[in-house]
């Protein structure tokens, strides 16, 4: 799956990079809506739990459950994650993207590279919330 992802991987602009606040790798992924946000499965299991001590600070949702993390890859060697945010304007997507990084690298416990990027396609909807977020949210019959 992977490698399709980054086949399709094209640079980011200077302008998402700086919506970053310059942490972690921009990306555009050609990724549909019926492809994210990603699904816990026995071989994500662990990060995709530990994605879940991940809080968006304005929000308070981990952000697994806000349906955020779009794309989570483990290699051998390295480890490749694509998230987005609600909105391109989130002024908290720097700090996102640093927790993401540091909760797979814990996770991880050893020495494999950790790439995370921040995605903008398919933009973010509430659909893509989980039920237990859209729960907390008080949204539970959307």
């Amino acid at each position: 799956m992977w490698h399709s992802l980054v086949d399709k991987l094209q640079s980011g602009s200077p302008d998402e990079a700086d919506a970053a606040d310059g942490d972690g790798g921009t990306a555009d992924f050609e990724l549909t809506e019926a492809e994210v946000p990603v699904r816990r499965t026995d071989s994500n299991a662990a990060l995709v739990d530990a994605l879940t001590d991940v809080i968006d600070p304005e929000l308070g949702i981990n952000i697994v459950d806000l349906g955020l993390v779009y794309a989570l890859e483990v290699k051998d060697d390295e480890v490749r994650a694509a998230v987005t945010a609600t909105t391109p304007a989130c002024p908290m997507s720097g700090a996102i993207l640093r927790d993401v990084e540091q909760s797979i690298r814990q996770a991880l416990n050893d020495d494999r590279d950790v790439e995370v990027s921040i995605v903008w396609e398919p933009s973010w909807s509430p659909d893509f919330m989980s039920d237990p977020g859209k729960e907390k949210l008080g949204w539970q019959n959307r």
